[in-house]
């Protein structure tokens, strides 16, 4: 490929392979960001190898940590931002993306700003969230519940108990 291209020297062969290094990388990160909920909410324990190999890449150039960023927080508007979306599954979500970028980029308030400002003003803005925060992190059974809650909510146990696990976990993967 040396004589195909015309190159002549080494400088010029380390500067076709930076360059094909370059593609090769920033075509992973938008295949990533492409797929950044799947990776940080829907499917994070699975992830772990994905993300780990995006790490360095992201911290290395911010500008593709900005598509990423820009690519999961579009995403998560479109998929959780919605009012017909419950609480509990807001917050889970929540505390999977939080880890996910916490892992990501520990140091970095860009990226999580970028992505969790309208997720946690929405959060804010739920009326119930308070009660599902303290129902998953206490982990309430529906009888306990009643017993203190008169009003008719539909709660969803599965992710109320997944919420408590990951409040009672630390930033770690299992």
């Amino acid at each position: 490929y040396e004589s195909m291209m015309g190159i002549s020297n080494s400088e010029e062969k380390n500067e076709l392979l930076n360059e094909i290094k370059l593609v090769v990388i920033s075509e992973f990160v938008q295949v990533c960001a492409v797929q950044s909920f799947e990776l940080c909410v829907k499917d994070l324990s699975h992830s772990y190898f994905t993300l780990a190999e995006l790490k360095p890449i992201l911290m290395e150039r911010p500008q593709l940590c900005q598509l990423f960023a820009q690519n999961l927080s579009d995403q998560i508007s479109r998929r959780l931002l919605q009012s017909s979306v419950p609480t509990a599954t807001l917050l889970y979500s929540y505390l999977q993306v939080f880890k996910a970028l916490t892992f990501l980029d520990a140091s970095s308030k860009t990226l999580k700003q970028t992505v969790l400002s309208k997720l946690v003003g929405t959060l804010r803005d739920r009326l119930d969230m308070t009660k599902i925060f303290l129902y998953a992190l206490f982990n309430l059974s529906a009888y306990d519940i009643a017993l203190i809650d008169d009003a008719e909510l539909m709660l969803d146990f599965d992710t109320l108990a997944k919420i408590h696990h990951e409040l009672g976990s630390r930033l770690d993967f299992e």
